[in-house]
């Protein structure tokens, strides 16, 4: 199976290439990886995005892959990135704020305003 361009809310494309979840023999490589399936026009729907720092140990059990095949997954998408982890999140929020995964409920909650306080507030 060939690879797939997914471009994030940034306009910044990434190549991942696509396993099937229950035939891949996993390695302990850093990565980003997203759960998805291909709709009837051709296009990855994609219900989850993560990244982690050993791929071998974040598939063997990984929390929302139950849930994403009942949404009708059947492939990680997995983009190999050896290039720390902040640069792999940067990338996993990008691709989140372009396709909104319904089980990345971590990454989409708005962020609650701070109030700014200024002053002495006597404790009570």
């Amino acid at each position: 199976m060939n690879g797939v361009f997914l471009a994030g809310a940034s306009g910044i494309e990434y190549f991942y290439t696509p396993y099937p979840f229950a035939e891949t023999g996993w390695h302990a490589d850093p990565a980003n990886y997203a759960f998805g399936y291909v709709d009837e026009s051709g296009a990855w729907q994609l219900v989850y995005l993560g990244e982690t720092a050993n791929l071998l140990s974040r598939m063997r059990a990984h929390a929302q892959w139950q849930a994403a095949q009942r949404l009708g997954c059947t492939h990680v998408l997995v983009n190999l990135n050896a290039d720390g982890v902040r640069v792999r999140r940067v990338q996993e929020r990008d691709l989140v704020a372009r396709y909104r995964p319904v089980l990345n409920t971590q990454l989409l909650r708005e962020p609650k305003p701070r109030v700014r306080r200024m002053g002495y507030y006597p404790g009570g």
